[in-house]
């Protein structure tokens, strides 16, 4: 069973000017008769009742798949070159606070 074509609808999402288009299943070809394939149907009105048959495309001539940019990880002491020290006070809970609110202060009596 050999694949022939793609089957797909137009469907107009309210509020966009550009119409989605939405894979709905295929066309097989098996001795001499083509068969349909449906996975699915959109619905509502953005549909206007048409699916089209496309070729199918090869896996190779697909879009290009987006590079994964690696996200970056919390900065490292050694990149603050700051003479006052940074506090990290992620602090959730009335302790937490007080301590960052006594470091503080202590950081701010040496510098003054």
């Amino acid at each position: 069973m050999a694949k022939k074509f793609d089957v797909v609808a137009k469907v107009q999402v309210d509020g966009q000017d550009k119409a989605r288009w939405v894979n709905c299943g295929a066309v097989f070809e098996k001795e001499g008769r083509l068969s349909l394939k449906l996975e699915s149907l959109p619905v509502g009105p953005g549909w206007n009742g048409w699916l089209s048959l496309f070729e199918p495309k090869d896996r190779d001539q697909a879009a290009p798949k987006k590079q994964e940019v690696p996200k970056p990880g919390p900065p490292k002491v050694e990149d603050f070159d700051d003479a006052i020290p940074f506090v990290w006070a992620f602090a959730t809970t009335i302790t937490g606070l007080i301590a960052a609110a006594v470091y503080a202060d202590d950081v701010w009596r040496l510098v003054a």
